[in-house]
């Protein structure tokens, strides 16, 4: 094939014929455009012509921006979907640690409802909930999902002592 490649044999085929007259038409096509429309420009097709319309592209057009953002967008989407599956699991035998957290906040147990959610004092925040995600998801998940928990369930204790202050 080679050989036949460097001696232009494929030429005679008419396979390559009619892929040669296609793209002449093409060609065809596009110079007569180019005369009926005065302001049209010829597009490059050199590689330096390719790297400034992809310049052009990152400088002036919202494209990059909006890939970017929707490709984050994603990532977090899919992993907020598989967290709240997570949560939802009804898998027989397995251990429903968000379930285990809201009961005990409807007994106003706050102490059991965080060790449901971040596990206890020996897991190092890695458990309950979170070691569910960890599992399921991700580490990434499971420890953004930690710091907002952590976050969230500090500042309901100052609130809550706030109020039994406010009480007495």
């Amino acid at each position: 094939m080679a050989f036949d490649m460097t001696e232009k044999k494929h030429s005679r085929t008419s396979k390559y014929n009619k892929i040669g007259q296609f793209n002449e038409a093409i060609k065809a096509e596009r110079q007569a455009y180019l005369a009926a429309h005065p302001r049209a420009k010829e597009i490059g097709s050199t590689m330096q012509d390719n790297i400034n319309r992809g310049r052009w592209y990152r400088q002036h057009s919202g494209r990059l921006a909006g890939l970017i953002l929707t490709s984050a967008l994603a990532a977090y989407l899919s992993d907020a979907v598989d967290v709240l599956n997570a949560a939802t699991d009804d898998t027989p035998g397995r251990r429903n640690y968000f379930r285990e957290a809201l009961a005990a906040g409807v007994r106003g147990d706050v102490q059991g409802m965080n060790s449901a959610m971040v596990g206890g004092p020996t897991e190092g925040g890695l458990g309950g909930f979170t070691g569910q995600i960890n599992d399921r998801v991700s580490a990434k998940a499971a420890l953004s999902f930690a710091t907002f928990w952590e976050s969230a369930f500090q500042s309901a204790t100052q609130t809550a002592q706030e109020l039994e202050l406010r009480k007495k």
